[in-house]
């Protein structure tokens, strides 16, 4: 796995909960979330699905941990293309991003999609 394989597979595994966005300071992405700030980046994503993005949502919104942080990250991430882009999905996802970024409670509507998609 060459250099950029590794550093899209370890963006991957953050997005989907797998890894820490700390992790990613091993790559030359530094994140700080106050104030948010990246240095290093842009965060290159590489190919992602809406399941990778609700797998990461599902993870730490279960767990109860660094949701809101997870959520700033995601945010930070330029160019977020997903495969299933400008549907109704991935309006309540990211939607659901933004309320876990401000640490507002997510909508049952929001949690259901990411259950749906997390579980495809």
């Amino acid at each position: 796995m060459g250099h950029d394989d590794a550093v899209t597979e370890l963006v991957r595994r953050v997005v989907r909960g797998e890894s820490s966005y700390r992790e990613l300071a091993a790559v030359g992405l530094e994140i700080s979330l106050d104030p948010p700030a990246l240095r290093g980046g842009p965060i290159p994503l590489g190919e992602l699905s809406l399941s990778d993005l609700a797998t990461g949502l599902v993870h730490h919104w279960t767990l109860g941990t660094e949701l809101r942080d997870w959520a700033i990250v995601m945010l930070m991430a330029s160019d977020i293309q997903f495969v299933e882009a400008e549907t109704p999905d991935e309006e309540a996802l990211l939607d659901a991003v933004w309320s876990a970024s401000a640490n507002e409670p997510l909508s049952d509507d929001s949690i259901a999609v990411a259950l749906r998609l997390a579980s495809a």
